[in-house]
């Protein structure tokens, strides 16, 4: 149980030095504070519900099985769609020179694969922690929150690409 968290800790901490250490970009205070608050209540769920995980009496060995499949497939998309993007991913919605409409790996099936992997990996720890406040959080604040980023990032998409975006996945 201890190995688990653990990795999943540093899968945490790893998300937020790399974050930490981009440069934001200048004059775009939506997509800064869409970026960070995402990543913010990220860490914030994953917390809750390792905080809810001490309070459990009966640990459902299936749930933490689920969890933990649920969650490495979401860490396996992340990682797929970040390859998949290769200098195109950017933490930030941001004008990158070359920038090209990715078809391909998860993209080629998925319009916005980074963040179901980001709601997979959540899931799948709340899952595993049995954390019922850790998934109102994630359902109330994190999917909104997400699926406001993706609006923002296709209307950018739409203005720098025309519809050939729309038609992505």
């Amino acid at each position: 149980m201890y190995l688990i968290v653990s990795i999943f800790m540093i899968l945490f901490l790893e998300r937020l030095v790399y974050t930490a250490g981009l440069k934001e970009p200048d004059g775009k205070v939506l997509d800064v504070v869409l970026a960070k608050g995402a990543m913010g209540i990220y860490i914030l769920i994953c917390f809750i519900a390792l905080g809810e995980s001490v309070f459990v009496v009966d640990r459902k060995v299936l749930f933490v099985v689920i969890g933990v499949v649920i969650s490495g497939l979401g860490v396996f998309l992340r990682r797929s769609s970040i390859k998949a993007l290769g200098s195109n991913w950017s933490c930030y919605i941001r004008d990158i020179k070359n920038q090209s409409i990715i078809a391909d790996g998860p993209y080629k099936y998925f319009k916005h694969p980074y963040y179901i992997a980001v709601c997979l990996e959540l899931l799948g720890v709340i899952i595993f922690c049995q954390a019922r406040l850790a998934l109102a959080v994630l359902l109330i604040v994190q999917v909104p929150l997400l699926l406001l980023r993706m609006r923002v990032e296709d209307r950018f998409h739409v203005r720098k690409f025309g519809d050939k975006r729309r038609n992505n996945a």
